[in-house]
C-alpha cells in the first residue's frame, strides 16, 4: 500500500533522513501516533475517557474503515491527582485558568482578568518564563477562548429561559382548556418540558452546523453523546 506523508514534523524527518521511497513496494515504518486532549471545561466529565472519530460519522458502523482514537484527560482541580502531580506544566496552567475564572467572576473584564492573572503568575513563579516571553500572544489567544466559552454558556442559558417561558405559556393555555386543576399542572409541566427540549435541540443543531464537535455540544447542552447523535442524524436523515 502506498503511503502519503501527513503534516507531522517527526514523521517528515523520519522519511527525509532515511531517503524513503513513498512510491516503492517496501513497507515504511513510521512513528507510533498518540492522540491526547486535556479537558478543562466547566461541565462534569470523567477523569479519563476515550473518543473515537467514527462517533462523528453520519452513518454509524461497527467496522469503520478510518478510525482515530483519542484519550481525553480531565485536568480540572481534583481530577487525575496522581497524573497532575507529575506534570508541573499542566498543573500550573490550571492554576492560571482558575485565576482567570475567579477574577472574571468578580466582574473583571476578560482582558483585565487575563492581564491580572498573568502578572500574578509571573510574580508567583507559575509558568513565569513562558508568560514573560509570550504574554501578548497568550492574551490574544486566551481572550478568544474564554470569550467563546462564555458566549456559549450565555446562549444555552438564554435558550433554557426561552424554553421555560414558552413552556409555561403553553402549559397555562392547555390548563385553561382542560379547566381542571390537574389539567393545568400537567399542561404546564408538559409544555415547559417540550419547549425546553425543542430549544436545546435547535441549539445542538446550530452548534453542529458551526462545526462544533459532538463532545463539546454534549458538554454545553448537557445532552448525552447518544442524544446528540440522534438529533444530528434525525436532522440529516429526516
Amino acid at each position: 500500500m502506498f503511503f502519503r506523508c501527513r503534516n507531522d514534523t517527526e514523521l517528515q524527518q523520519t522519511l527525509e533522513m532515511g531517503k524513503q521511497n513513498l512510491f516503492g513496494t517496501k513497507q515504511i515504518k513510521v512513528p507510533t501516533p498518540h492522540f491526547v486532549v486535556f479537558y478543562n471545561g466547566k461541565a462534569e466529565r470523567p477523569e479519563r475517557e476515550i473518543m473515537r472519530l467514527s462517533s462523528a460519522y453520519e452513518r454509524s458502523t461497527d467496522t469503520p474503515e478510518l478510525e482515530l482514537v483519542c484519550s481525553i484527560y480531565n485536568i480540572n482541580p481534583g481530577s487525575n491527582r496522581d497524573f497532575m502531580a507529575k506534570t508541573t506544566t499542566l498543573r500550573e496552567y490550571m492554576i492560571f485558568v482558575e485565576k482567570v475564572r475567579a477574577l472574571h467572576n468578580e466582574d473583571y473584564s476578560m482582558e483585565n482578568a487575563l492581564d491580572t492573572a498573568i502578572n500574578e503568575c509571573i510574580e508567583e513563579g507559575i509558568l513565569s518564563d513562558f508568560f514573560k516571553r509570550r504574554k501578548n500572544e497568550v492574551m490574544e489567544v486566551a481572550i478568544l477562548d474564554f470569550t467563546y466559552e462564555k458566549q456559549l454558556e450565555l446562549e444555552i442559558l438564554a435558550a433554557r429561559e426561552d424554553a421555560r417561558e414558552e413552556g409555561l405559556e403553553e402549559g397555562l393555555e392547555e390548563g385553561r382548556k382542560k379547566g381542571r386543576k390537574e389539567g393545568r399542572a400537567e399542561g404546564r409541566a408538559e409544555g415547559r418540558e417540550e419547549g425546553r427540549a425543542e430549544a436545546i435541540k435547535e441549539m445542538a443543531e446550530r452548534m453542529y452546523e458551526q462545526k462544533i464537535s459532538i463532545d463539546r455540544i454534549s458538554e454545553i447542552t448537557h445532552l448525552s453523546l447518544q442524544e446528540v447523535d440522534e438529533i444530528i442524524n434525525s436532522k440529516h436523515n429526516g
